[in-house]
């Protein structure tokens, strides 16, 4: 550490302390049974964990305000953080660098099927890469149809555009893609079990399911004859 005007040694102890797990916070407090109260003593607002005092607590905004680009304060804040990296001041996290999903839809042709639409027997399917990793996880779709003597009568893939990038979600943007380029008769086929579950318990319970993917059930029962 450097000692300067705006970097002195009263702010290398305290990041010193950090980096070697020597900060008590309210929740690690509660935990081993040092306080009955796990609530941030600042704010009240939130249980006191080290997370919430660097990046989440109204307390320390104004010092957040004056030390951190606001990229770097929604990166801490994002699902995937929570990490010694983020938390721990060890080393700067390497999400922020990382490029967000897509955010508009895409669908390209393989194989383009006759007349431009998919009938008959077709497979739709979900898939995700890093799955172990929400910060680096990405999702897509393909659908694939074939003829009776199971040769490829047409293909089609993609990105899945969505704010969860989970591969539950690529399953259903992958039959969803597949009913608004389809019609009858069709034999679609699916491995993912919540989409089975959705159209064997219908519209109230699609549309009442996760709010995470109650738009894409809604989105599906939509197109539906």
């Amino acid at each position: 550490m450097r000692s300067g005007t705006e970097w002195t040694m009263g702010h290398a102890a305290p990041v010193k302390c950090t980096v070697v797990g020597g900060q008590w916070p309210q929740q690690r407090l509660a935990d081993a049974g040092y306080s009955a109260e796990q609530v941030c003593q600042l704010c009240h607002a939130a249980p006191g964990t080290l997370c919430h005092r660097h990046w989440e607590c109204d307390g320390t905004a104004a010092l957040r305000r004056r030390s951190v680009d606001e990229g770097v304060v929604a990166a801490a804040r994002s699902p995937a953080a929570g990490r010694p990296l983020w938390n721990r001041v060890l080393f700067p996290d390497p999400s922020r660098w990382i490029q967000p999903p897509l955010n508009e839809p895409m669908t390209y042709w393989f194989r383009v099927p006759a007349d431009g639409i998919f009938s008959g027997i077709v497979y739709a399917d979900g898939s995700g890469l890093y799955p172990t990793m929400p910060g680096l996880r990405r999702i897509g779709f393909a659908i694939a149809a074939l003829d009776s003597r199971g040769h490829l009568t047409g293909a089609a893939y993609g990105p899945g555009v969505h704010p969860m990038q989970a591969v539950p979600v690529a399953e259903l943007l992958a039959f969803l893609v597949l009913l608004r380029h389809s019609m009858a008769p069709l034999d679609a086929k699916s491995d993912c079990q919540m989409l089975v579950n959705g159209f064997a318990r219908g519209r109230m319970w699609c549309t009442n399911t996760c709010a995470g993917t109650c738009m894409l059930h809604s989105s599906l029962i939509s197109v539906l004859p």
